[in-house]
């Protein structure tokens, strides 16, 4: 009897998602030293000891469970991204709240949209949710493709990820273009994940422009949330809670593995 057979079917059918490869087996590949290695498509910071955060770092009392409303990590990423506290969601990373988002929306009988080439975790959790991913290729300059996109929306189709800039192709998305999505009958997540690359953000959009139909979310490397109301404040503060919640969940639990491994 093979474990295979009690598999969902959508997890057999899955890609397997290829991890940034460690600096040490680039070294050994390549020759070079790992202290001279620089992961840009990681989106890693270069300069590990330079930083000097060894005080910093010790003085986290890692016996004990994380705050899980991250209120101190949430204060300083309001002052450094602009965004209101209650906007911000952090979690372990953009990973995770993509898989946050995902789960929120689609069913196994819904749609998401993938503007490819783009970045890998769209569409690894949308499959490993069981939805179906509607690969759109975009244009020569790797602007999205509206008429394909727009041919494509039905009932089924809910979410769509825009990467700006865009991993691996490196644009951003026009202003004029996120608005079209934005009037589209879908939920739009822009992923500024590479933002401190280009220096071009549409945060302002979520609080200054109410024609908008659809709502709008931000993240930022960090695993940064920033989400704003398109219907009522009272929609958007529940899709807060239930996102803060499962990235709470999360977070406690790894307090709980970390905790038990050092008490071990």
């Amino acid at each position: 009897m093979s474990i295979n057979e009690y598999l969902r079917k959508n997890i057999k059918e899955s890609p397997i998602y290829d991890g940034v490869v460690p600096a040490d087996k680039l070294s050994d590949d390549s020759g070079v030293s790992s202290e001279d290695i620089i992961k840009l498509n990681a989106n890693e910071n270069p300069f590990g000891k330079a930083l000097e955060l060894t005080n910093e770092l010790s003085s986290i009392n890692i016996h004990e469970y994380p705050d899980p409303n991250q209120i101190k990590l949430r204060k300083t990423l309001s002052e450094y991204t602009g965004a209101k506290f209650e906007q911000i969601v952090a979690s372990s990373g953009s990973d995770e709240l993509i898989d946050i988002l995902i789960r929120l929306f689609l069913d196994p009988s819904d749609k998401l949209i993938d503007a490819q080439p783009t970045f890998g975790m769209y569409e690894f959790f949308a499959k490993i949710q069981g939805a179906e991913v509607l690969s759109i290729s975009r244009k020569s300059d790797f602007s999205i493709d509206t008429d394909s996109i727009s041919k494509t929306i039905d009932k089924s189709t809910k979410l769509i990820f825009i990467a700006s800039p865009n991993n691996p192709t490196g644009n951003t998305i026009e202003k004029d273009e996120l608005i079209w999505l934005l009037n589209q009958k879908i939920m739009v997540v822009v992923d500024e994940t590479y933002f401190e690359f280009c220096g071009e953000s549409y945060m302002e959009l979520i609080n200054t422009d109410p024609k908008l139909k659809r709502r709008i979310f931000d993240t930022f490397s960090g695993g940064v949330e920033r989400t704003a109301k398109r219907f009522d404040i009272d929609e958007a503060n529940t899709l807060l809670k239930l996102t803060e919640g499962i990235a709470d969940a999360a977070s406690t639990l790894s307090g709980v593995r970390l905790q038990d491994s050092v008490t071990k």
